[in-house]
């Protein structure tokens, strides 16, 4: 196992009166607890909101050429405020370049560094104290055979807990991508 960093953009919005908590497991394990900075009312849908951004260290498998993408059960349970993930990104990812021509690509693999941060997808329906709310987040239209909208963002209210499962690039620094 290698350890890498998984960032997430998101907005808070505290219930009045009260400060946002957060729990935040990866496979089991608690990578977060605390309070998110609050941004203000949430606003869904628009991307000219302001995020704010937690990152945390994560255990993954070293990539190889037969294992570049592990699925990982995330849980996020928020009391005293709600919260909007935008965005969950991950560094020491594999990349690809064109050496080539648009017409005749030649695609090679670029070795993730600490810095750079690509996307992580949800891959599973998320639910919400154990229901799925097509509303909120239809799989279908984020990472299913439709892909409208991308990774889309996932709404969470105070008192609930959201599960769903990410794929997450195993470690890479370096390259060529061995067996």
């Amino acid at each position: 196992m290698a350890t890498k960093q998984m960032n997430i953009s998101f907005q808070a919005e505290n219930t009045p009166g009260m400060t946002n908590t957060v729990e935040i497991t990866l496979n089991s394990a608690t990578v977060y607890t605390g309070s998110l900075p609050e941004t203000g009312p949430l606003i869904v849908g628009d991307g000219s909101y302001t995020v704010n951004n937690i990152t945390f260290d994560i255990d993954v498998p070293v990539a190889t050429a037969n294992s570049i993408t592990s699925t990982a059960a995330f849980s996020m349970v928020v009391n005293g405020g709600s919260v909007l993930i935008s965005d969950i990104s991950t560094n020491y990812n594999v990349s690809w370049t064109n050496t080539g021509t648009p017409e005749t690509p030649v695609w090679e693999a670029v070795a993730g560094t600490n810095t750079e941060f690509a996307v992580t997808d949800i891959v599973s329906q998320p639910m919400w104290n154990a229901v799925a709310d097509l509303v909120r987040y239809n799989i279908e239209y984020n990472h299913g055979p439709i892909q409208i909208t991308g990774p889309g963002e996932v709404l969470i209210y105070s008192n609930e807990t959201v599960v769903f499962d990410v794929a997450v690039a195993n470690f890479n620094n370096t390259v060529p991508l061995t067996a």
